[in-house]
C-alpha cells in the first residue's frame, strides 16, 4: 500500500511510540505483519478512522457501540 508503514512485529516493537504518535497526529496507519508468513496480521490506524468505522456500521446495520 502506498504511504502506509509496514512494520513486522518485532520491528514495531521497538518502534511501536513513533508508531503511535505517526498515527495520532500525522494519520499514518501501520500494517502489522507476521515476519515468519510474511502476511498482514493487524493494523495500528488512528482513534478517530476506527470511531467512523463504527458509525459507518451502526447507520449501516443498527447500533453497534464501539470500544470504550
Amino acid at each position: 500500500m502506498k504511504g502506509v508503514e509496514i512494520m513486522g512485529i518485532m520491528q514495531l516493537r521497538k518502534a511501536l511510540g513513533q508508531r503511535i504518535d505517526a498515527a495520532f497526529f500525522h494519520g499514518e496507519p501501520t500494517i502489522i505483519k507476521n515476519e515468519k508468513k510474511d502476511e498482514p496480521r493487524a493494523a495500528l490506524v488512528p482513534y478517530g478512522w476506527l470511531m467512523e468505522l463504527y458509525e459507518r456500521r451502526a447507520k449501516d446495520q443498527g447500533a453497534v457501540d464501539p470500544p470504550a
